[in-house]
């Protein structure tokens, strides 16, 4: 039987109660996929609806989905998925490209491949975020004491430090900082009021002068 006859599966990763899934859902059933459609959460771990449409494909069966995009969500879930259709003597559809079971270990050794520099390029950004927080001073920041946290209050509620600048200085995450500032009651110590001495009198006084002191003698 060729794939044109062969009965068909849709598969698709969709956003779940929305017009995309409306869309792959359209897309698999004018695709011919009459044995049924299947879907995951494309943003989510589970696997309930591939594994439902491996359930019901049989030997001979084509799995039909838009894209390799649809199909996983990374080279190495969709090497599995190939791998598993290969095993069962079923055909894969991606968009016009049909892999008969006789193609699927080319197309699976080719995935490995990518999973291979996937994985890599994963590897290094870790290690280069590793060497980053080194060169910033360590890796994690340790709890901030109580004293910290009052003189981290303190400083913002100046109105000269945004909260940004103090997780930054304080290295700590920004969220981390507002559950501080909304938890802490910084003791501030009341500002000193300023006194003013007591004047010198006798140094303010002006002394008269003898003409004044006589002035003030004959008016008596």
């Amino acid at each position: 039987m060729s794939t044109e006859q062969a009965r068909k599966v849709g598969y698709a990763r969709v956003e779940p109660r929305s017009a995309d899934e409306d869309r792959e859902r359209a897309y698999l059933v004018e695709g011919g996929c009459t044995a049924g459609v299947y879907v995951d959460d494309l943003t989510g771990e589970a696997q309930t609806g591939v594994l439902q449409a491996l359930a019901v494909t049989q030997p001979g069966d084509v799995m039909v989905a838009r894209n390799l995009f649809r199909l996983a969500p990374t080279f190495s879930r969709a090497q599995e998925l190939v791998d598993a259709l290969h095993a069962g003597r079923a055909a894969l559809m991606l968009g016009a490209k049909t892999y008969r079971p006789d193609e699927l270990p080319a197309l699976s050794a080719s995935l490995g491949m990518s999973a291979d520099f996937e994985r890599h390029r994963a590897s290094i950004r870790v290690r280069r975020g590793v060497r980053r927080a080194k060169a910033d001073g360590g890796g994690r920041t340790a709890k901030l004491s109580r004293a910290q946290q009052r003189s981290l209050v303190e400083s913002y509620r100046t109105g000269r430090h945004t909260v940004a600048e103090l997780a930054a200085v304080y290295r700590i995450g920004k969220s981390t900082a507002y559950r501080i500032i909304e938890q802490v009651d910084p003791v501030v110590e009341p500002a000193p009021v300023p006194t003013t001495p007591a004047p010198d009198l006798e140094a303010t006084l002006v002394p008269a002068s003898s003409a004044e002191v006589s002035e003030i003698e004959l008016s008596r």
